[in-house]
């Protein structure tokens, strides 16, 4: 008997095992029905909700044919005013674009023309100011090597009534350089002018050459960085007052913006006073060395002549340019 009550408890520890697992996946099974159950209440709830839209729908829609209908018909009748007007503005475009494009090409034509005419206008241009600034810019050495070799009046005044024939071809190279380093200065002005002018605009397709004229520019600028290269000697007419109060002080340079000015004045006033004497200094010695640079520049001055003339001639062709600007 022993033996049967303990196998039948084992039995029943099992068959309480099995129940409490059971317990277990039913409340599981009882949570997963309830979780659907509820979704179905959602579901019914939300297919509900969507007909009622759907009908609210239907019935705007419906009212909305009924209006559109009736546009339809308005539109038609709109329609046939409007394809006349149409037909008419078919034929208005039509001729207003076939003018349009003769005129544009009229006007292309003009603008390439005129281009042409600018771009030689500039090379023509440039290459008479860079052959200028190069001879200006040799005769300026010549004249910058001169006045560091020729001795300097401001020694004592005794020296300069001695040498007063070196003393006035000092000052007639002295204002030479002055006229030749204004004519420069203008004529690097003037080329920084026609730059500006040149490249205001965008370039377009009606301006052909454009290398020429970068690579005149890049000459004139090789040459005015060769001017700048040069170190300005000091020059005595431009410090009167300070050689009379001390004669043993030097002249210093001064700036770019008072040369012009008091070059172009003394050029103007000692071509008057000096000229025959000059042409008397030049026959009657020919051996030296400041009188060969004086004949030199006798035939250098002849040549500004030429350079004037050409600058008169300049004007005109800078006037023209500024006028198809």
């Amino acid at each position: 008997m022993s033996q049967l009550e303990k196998e039948l408890e084992v039995e029943i520890k099992e068959l309480e095992k099995q129940k409490e697992t059971l317990e277990e996946e039913l409340k599981k099974v009882n949570g997963s029905l309830t979780g659907v159950r509820l979704h179905l209440k959602n579901a019914r709830e939300e297919r509900e909700q969507f007909d009622e839209a759907s009908n609210q729908i239907l019935v705007h829609l419906k009212s909305k044919e009924d209006e559109l209908s009736r546009s339809v018909f308005s539109y038609r009748m709109e329609a046939d005013v409007v394809n006349m007007w149409i037909g008419f503005l078919e034929n208005t475009w039509t001729l207003q674009t076939s003018y349009i494009e003769d005129k544009e090409k009229q006007v292309n034509g003009e603008l390439e023309r005129y281009g042409d005419y600018l771009v030689n206008l500039v090379i023509q241009l440039l290459s008479a100011y860079k052959e200028g600034l190069g001879v200006s810019l040799a005769s300026i050495k010549e004249t910058v090597e001169y006045l560091r070799q020729s001795p300097r009046s401001e020694k004592s005044p005794s020296m300069n009534e001695q040498n007063p024939k070196e003393n006035k071809s000092k000052r007639r190279y002295e204002e030479e350089y002055l006229d030749l380093e204004s004519k420069f200065l203008m004529t690097l002005s003037t080329v920084e002018a026609i730059k500006k002018q040149f490249y205001i605009q965008p370039e377009d397709t009606f301006r052909k050459d454009h290398e020429k004229v970068e690579k005149l520019f890049a000459a004139l600028e090789k040459i005015k960085s060769e001017f700048d290269s040069i170190q300005r000697p000091g020059l005595e007419i431009e410090t009167p007052t300070q050689k009379s109060q001390n004669p043993l002080t030097n002249g210093y340079p001064i700036s770019s913006s008072s040369v012009s000015g008091k070059a172009s004045k003394n050029f103007r006033e000692d071509e008057v006073t000096d000229g025959s004497s000059i042409k008397v200094e030049k026959t009657s010695n020919t051996t030296s060395k400041p009188e060969k640079l004086e004949f030199d520049y006798e035939k250098a001055e002849r040549d500004h002549l030429t350079d004037e003339i050409g600058d008169w001639e300049s004007d005109e062709l800078e006037k023209e340019f500024r006028a198809i600007l």
